[in-house]
């Protein structure tokens, strides 16, 4: 993740083979889970590509694209800005390119 944002790793997601984050800091940091060619938000438990709106008083990024992908998963705090995510991955492909990880 981009941006020196991303998530906090929930302390008991229910499930020890899950690891769930819910995005930090808020409300500067909103993650939404979606459809990378629609851009339309997923539904919980399916996955997507991660994005990310930044805005602090000096900064201001909305819907940065990631190169990433996660499973939408629904916030612990109901009054929580975004979506939590979890499985974490790269895309596979990136604006049609496919995607080489590396170090960068």
């Amino acid at each position: 993740m981009a941006l020196g944002s991303g998530g906090l790793e929930r302390p008991d997601a229910g499930d020890p083979d899950l690891c769930v984050f819910d995005p930090g800091p808020s409300p500067q940091t909103v993650i939404k889970i979606v459809d990378p060619d629609s851009g339309r938000v997923v539904r919980f438990g399916e996955r997507g590509q991660i994005v990310v709106d930044f805005v602090t008083r000096g900064l201001f990024i909305p819907n940065n694209l990631e190169r990433d992908e996660a499973a939408r998963i629904e916030p612990a705090d109901k009054d929580q800005l975004g979506d939590s995510f979890a499985n974490v991955s790269p895309l596979q492909k990136f604006a049609g390119v496919a995607v080489v990880e590396g170090v960068y």
